[in-house]
């Protein structure tokens, strides 16, 4: 199955980095095996991290928080080094918190296909993680970014030349527990490392231009970040030896929750407040990264004037964004879109339900639910909006997106 065939945001899970724990007994997924409390287990997780994983069932979750924390501290082993910047560079953003959604993914993946995942699960979950965090170093270089999670960036602390390196040694670090973790998990994220490359650079040429249309939009989101949710599920399923239709559905999950996730995100890039998001609103827009509420809004009525609006080359004055977030707004965009974020996590139910039946599988779907909420744009969308514009988007209409590659993809 082709990536277009899967295909079909939002793009983070914040989530804390939990503090060092003393050892734990390592409980199994289905019953306790140490004489540690569940809320031990969950103080050495932290707590915002078992917030999102608070409904699945007291054993599995028991078995996540300890796996979790194991995860955590392999990632403190494999940046470690006895050279003292590669050290500083390489702990930095790691211990500044963040999200541990994708390994906390391979983990539940893992557990939904067999009752008793290999170790080497722990490995592909850190291999999803450090891949992760690698783009996170170079993306900085990049967009120039001076602070990521709160605190200053690698780049505006040692320079660009050495956060590339940094950001090239995590990578390698990657691959080393990929090549750990076995089975397919060196291929696939090979895969999805060439992915997040092109999606990169599909969204530079992009930058700034109205006429890319939903489609380039999808290739960018697939690449940039639904692919590596995608691999995290996938490689889940294969370490635990899961049947090929089961690793093409935990796939496809992940891919298809991704763009939900993106597209969620760029909701509320519209629609929140700066306090919600820690960035101005319509951050995206004034950077001339136009997502799919606007490339809608420019195939309708209101395209000529938003056209004309943003005819300006990026960044464009606060002025202009707010003008041009009124025409989105009005134009029905964002109503499209939310109901397309709902189709999607109706398709990703549909994927899930291909793995057996059990809490973990309920953990992914509730899981989803949390990651991307149902209602994204509806309390931030003043009444009557979308009234000038009531055609309906071809994504919604027809159930399909045009994506590059030949695909389509079902919402």
């Amino acid at each position: 199955m082709s990536t277009g065939d899967l295909l079909l945001g939002a793009r983070s899970l914040a989530v804390s980095a939990p503090g060092a724990p003393g050892p734990v007994d390592r409980p199994s997924i289905h019953g306790r095996a140490g004489t540690e409390c569940l809320h031990d287990a969950t103080i050495a997780v932290g707590k915002s991290r078992v917030d999102a994983i608070a409904h699945i069932d007291a054993p599995l979750r028991h078995w996540l928080t300890s796996r979790l924390q194991e995860v955590e501290d392999g990632l403190a082993t494999a940046v470690s080094s006895p050279v003292a910047l590669a050290d500083r560079t390489g702990h930095h953003l790691l211990a500044a918190g963040g999200k541990r959604f994708r390994p906390l993914v391979t983990l539940l993946v893992g557990a939904s296909v067999s009752p008793t995942p290999p170790e080497r699960l722990l490995d592909a979950a850190m291999a999803c993680e450090l891949l992760h965090l690698s783009t996170l170093y170079h993306d900085d270089v990049i967009d120039a970014a001076s602070t990521r999670r709160g605190v200053p960036s690698v780049n505006a602390t040692w320079g660009e030349r050495l956060a590339v390196l940094a950001g090239d040694r995590l990578t390698a670090l990657a691959f080393a527990s990929a090549a750990a973790a076995g089975s397919e998990t060196p291929g696939v994220l090979a895969g999805t490392y060439r992915r997040l490359v092109e999606g990169e650079r599909h969204e530079t040429l992009l930058l700034g231009r109205l006429d890319g249309g939903v489609a380039a939009y999808l290739d960018v989101v697939d690449g940039k970040t639904a692919s590596l949710l995608a691999a995290a599920a996938h490689v889940g399923a294969a370490v635990a030896d899961a049947t090929s239709v089961r690793r093409q559905a935990a796939e496809a999950w992940g891919r298809t929750l991704g763009v939900a996730f993106q597209l969620a995100d760029d909701l509320l890039d519209l629609t929140a407040t700066a306090d919600d998001t820690g960035k101005p609103v319509g951050n995206d827009l004034r950077l001339g990264v136009y997502t799919w509420p606007v490339l809608d809004a420019v195939e309708g009525h209101a395209g000529r004037h938003l056209r004309r609006v943003l005819a300006a080359p990026p960044p464009h004055p606060a002025d202009v964004v707010e003008e041009a977030i009124d025409i989105v707004r009005t134009s029905g965009a964002l109503e499209r879109a939310e109901a397309t974020v709902d189709r999607l996590l109706a398709r990703a139910d549909d994927h899930l339900a291909v793995l057996p039946d059990g809490g973990a599988r309920h953990g992914l779907r509730e899981l989803a639910r949390s990651l991307v909420p149902s209602g994204t744009a509806s309390a931030a969308v003043p009444s009557g909006a979308g009234a000038s514009d009531t055609r309906s988007s071809g994504v919604v209409a027809s159930g399909t997106v045009p994506v590059p590659e030949a695909a389509t993809v079902a919402v």
